[in-house]
């Protein structure tokens, strides 16, 4: 890589070559390890180091656990993704895009919890609506006892 002072034989359209030298702009810094977020071809920096990360993703799996346990809504992180979004949005609005980017993988963590929590629950009602469902009524898979006229114990009446 060359950086340094411009070669005397070198001559572009209109100057020397490289052209940042000759508008006065400052070369560009080559990449130092461990300043970037490593993963997946990423070179934005990050907000947070990799274990923060890490962190949030075995706390929603700890609180996906224990929402099940306990049979609490399986939508809540569903509502917690949506005031993250905004919260993206309004630091991305502000100018902190890499905090943005961070609150947008945790939103999408988020969503992703609650459609697993969302699709344990279908099973499980699945499983439980199999489980406590009558035979059929002898009169027929049709009939429902509300339909049935109460005995008074007169023939009915002809109208005329």
């Amino acid at each position: 890589m060359y950086f340094g002072s411009v070669s005397p034989g070198v001559v572009g359209a209109g100057g020397p070559w490289p052209p940042f030298r000759a508008e006065g702009v400052a070369p560009p810094r080559p990449v130092v390890p461990g300043k970037l977020k490593s993963g997946c071809g990423a070179t934005t920096p990050s907000a947070v180091s990799d274990y923060a990360e890490v962190a949030f993703l075995v706390t929603l799996l700890l609180y996906m656990i224990y929402s099940q346990w306990v049979g609490l809504d399986s939508r809540y992180p569903i509502g917690g993704a949506l005031i993250l979004l905004v919260v993206a949005a309004v630091a991305d609005a502000a100018g902190a895009t890499p905090v943005a980017n961070t609150l947008a993988i945790y939103t999408f963590y988020l969503l992703a919890g609650g459609v697993v929590l969302l699709l344990v629950d279908h099973i499980r009602e699945g499983r439980r609506g199999h489980a406590e469902e009558e035979p059929p009524s002898e009169e027929g898979p049709l009939a429902d006892p509300s339909d049935a006229r109460p005995d008074t114990g007169s023939a009915p009446s002809t109208p005329r």
